[in-house]
C-alpha cells in the first residue's frame, strides 16, 4: 500500500541554490515522486514576504509540475501580513486534511484527538415575534477596530486547485458595516441562522441598507469559523448543487414528455441560493470571524428529502401540492425536486446524489421556481463534500426510499427499485 506523502515548502524569495542544472534536478525529482506515489503525493508552497510574485517562480513551477503529472498541491503568496500568513497555514492544513479524508475514507479516520463537539449556549428568537428596526443585534463597522470583507467562492479556481476565495465589494452601495441578530431564528444539524443586514454609518448614525439576508455560523463552540476551515465545504456543496440544477433545468426544458400542455405555464426550475462569506477581523485581538450569508427566501419552507433517506410523502401535509398539466399528464410540481436527486445520480454515473433538498416554491414570477438552500451531497467514493456527506450509506438510503414518478419517466431515467 503506497503512503500518502505531502511536502510543504516555505520561502521568502528566490532559492540560493541557483547553480546550473539545479532547477532541472528538482523537476526530475518531483516527476519521479509523482510517478511513484500517483495521487497520494502533494506539494504545497507558500511565499512569505512583500516581494513580487515573480520572486517565487521556482515554487510555482514546482507545484505546476506536480499538478501536471497527476499529483495535487497549491502555491499561495501569503505576503507579509501575519493575519494572511495565519490564514494561509489554515488553508494548507484544510487542504491536507481534505486529501487525507479522501484517501482514507471517513470510516478509517482517527477521532481520538478530535474531541467531542460542544454546542454553543444560545437562545432561539421567540417564535412568531416580528423583528423590527430595534431587534437585538451586534454591529460591526469598518474603522480602526474592525476590518470588514466580503468573499465569493470561485468554483473554477477550486477545481484548478487555486485560491478559491475572491474578495468583492459589499452588496449595497455605501455600505461599510454589518448588523447581525444576536438570537438565531433557525437551527440545523451543523449551523445556526441569524437575520443579517449591511449597514452604513455616517454623521447621523448607523442605518441599514439593502434587503434582509440570512447569516449562518457553526452550532458548535470548538469550530474554527474562518472561510477556509468551516465555510468552504458548505460553499462547495452549494456551488456544485447550483451548477447541477442549471444542467437539470436545461434537460427538463428539452424533454418532450415534460412540456406544458399550455403556453401559459412551464415546468418549474430549481435554483440554489448563491452564498458569500463575510469576515470580521478585530485589529486589536487579531481574531477573525466568518459568516456564510445568502439571500433570505420569503415564504414557508418545505423539506422534500434528506441525507438519511427521508422523502416527503402525502402524510407530511398538503403544503406545496400544486400541479401542472404536462403532455404526459398532470404532475405535482414538487416531483421535479425529487427527480432532480435521481437525475444527479444517473448524470454522475452513480457517483453522487444531491439531497437534503429544502426551500420555497416561488410563484410570484411568470413561471414557478423552487428556491433551495442548504443541500447535502452524498458520494460513493472520491472527494468528500463536508460533514453532511453520508457517503455510500446516504446514497443507499436514497435509492431505497425514492419512488419514481412521471417526471423520472419523462427524463428517461431508469426505474429505481430497492
Amino acid at each position: 500500500e503506497l503512503p500518502n506523502f505531502s511536502l510543504v515548502f516555505l520561502s521568502d524569495g528566490k532559492p540560493s541554490d541557483c547553480k546550473q542544472g539545479s532547477a532541472q534536478k528538482r523537476i526530475e525529482l518531483l516527476k519521479s515522486l509523482v510517478g511513484s506515489l500517483k495521487d497520494k503525493f502533494s506539494l504545497y508552497a507558500m511565499g512569505i514576504g512583500a516581494r513580487e510574485t515573480a520572486e517565487f517562480e521556482v515554487l510555482q513551477s514546482m507545484v505546476n509540475t506536480v499538478l501536471e503529472n497527476g499529483g495535487s498541491g497549491q502555491f499561495v503568496h501569503a505576503g507579509s501580513s501575519t493575519v494572511k500568513i495565519s490564514q494561509t497555514f489554515s488553508q494548507i492544513s484544510s487542504a491536507l486534511t481534505s486529501q487525507r479524508t479522501t484517501l482514507l475514507g471517513e470510516e478509517n479516520l482517527p477521532t481520538a484527538n478530535q474531541g467531542p463537539k460542544v454546542k454553543k449556549d444560545f437562545t432561539m428568537r421567540e417564535t412568531g415575534k416580528i423583528v423590527g428596526k430595534k431587534m437585538p443585534s451586534d454591529k460591526f463597522v469598518e474603522g480602526k477596530r474592525f476590518t470588514i470583507s466580503r468573499y465569493r467562492f470561485d468554483m473554477v479556481s477550486f477545481e484548478r486547485k487555486r485560491e478559491p476565495w475572491k474578495e468583492v465589494m459589499l452588496a449595497n452601495h455605501g455600505a461599510n458595516g454589518l448588523e447581525i441578530e444576536t438570537k438565531p431564528f433557525g437551527k440545523g444539524s451543523e449551523r445556526l441562522a441569524y437575520r443579517f443586514h449591511e449597514v452604513k454609518r455616517d454623521a447621523f448614525g448607523c442605518k441599514r441598507v439593502g434587503k434582509t439576508m440570512v447569516a449562518k455560523d457553526s452550532l458548535h463552540l470548538n469550530e474554527r469559523e474562518t472561510k477556509e476551515a468551516f465555510h468552504e465545504d458548505f460553499c462547495l456543496v452549494q456551488a456544485t448543487a447550483y451548477n447541477l440544477a442549471e444542467k437539470f433545468n436545461t434537460v427538463v426544458r428539452t424533454a418532450p414528455l415534460l412540456q406544458s400542455a399550455t403556453r401559459e405555464i412551464r415546468p418549474p426550475e430549481l435554483r440554489f441560493m448563491l452564498c458569500h462569506v463575510y469576515t470580521i477581523k478585530d485589529t486589536e485581538t487579531k481574531e477573525e470571524k466568518g459568516y456564510l450569508v445568502e439571500k433570505k427566501i420569503p415564504g414557508k419552507f418545505t423539506k422534500y428529502n434528506s441525507n438519511n433517506g427521508y422523502v416527503k410523502g402525502a402524510k407530511d401535509g398538503v403544503h406545496n401540492t400544486r400541479t401542472i398539466e404536462l403532455v404526459s399528464g398532470r404532475v405535482k410540481l414538487e416531483e421535479f425536486v425529487q427527480s432532480f436527486s435521481h437525475w444527479v445520480y444517473e448524470y454522475t454515473n452513480h457517483s453522487m446524489i444531491v439531497c437534503d433538498l429544502q426551500g420555497v416554491l416561488n410563484e410570484e414570477g411568470r413561471f414557478p421556481e423552487f428556491q433551495l438552500t442548504d443541500p447535502a451531497i452524498c458520494t460513493r467514493k472520491g472527494q468528500r463534500y463536508g460533514k453532511t456527506d453520508m457517503r455510500l450509506n446516504g446514497v443507499r438510503k436514497f435509492c431505497t426510499t425514492h419512488r419514481c414518478g412521471p417526471v423520472c419517466k419523462g427524463l428517461g431515467l431508469p426505474y429505481m427499485n430497492k
